[in-house]
């Protein structure tokens, strides 16, 4: 899996890595074919520029994980929340079917509205 920390190693050897090929290339070559120290700068910068676009892919991935870790974890909060209110209408159903689905049901149970009548007037 992909870190934060593996990606921040992963670019600190690819900016090392420039300026090592850099100076490796400067040693093959005779003195006719160096260049400035400008264009050294200029080249080991633009090996680096390339270095941060990968880090910044490499970045997302790491992201990503953590999403999709939050995004599972949530889902199984949800699937246990859905589950026990599936086991309790199971067991309500078991006890004598008074469930919210049962109007005729929830009509009988005793409650606050038991001393009105059908016509919302006290009897």
């Amino acid at each position: 899996s992909v870190t934060e920390d593996d990606c921040r190693d992963e670019l600190a050897v690819c900016t090392t890595r420039c300026a090592d090929e850099w100076d490796e290339r400067m040693a093959i070559m005779d003195d006719s074919e160096r260049y400035g120290s400008a264009q050294r700068e200029a080249s080991i910068r633009e090996c680096q520029q390339d270095c941060s676009v990968g880090d910044g892919i490499c970045l997302r991935k790491a992201t990503a994980l953590y999403v999709g870790i939050v995004a599972l974890m949530a889902g199984g909060v949800c699937m246990f929340c859905l589950s026990l209110s599936y086991d309790t209408l199971q067991q309500r159903e078991k006890r004598g079917g008074q469930t919210m689905g049962n109007v005729a049901a929830v009509q009988q149970m005793p409650g606050p509205a038991a001393p009105f009548e059908k016509g919302g007037q006290q009897a």
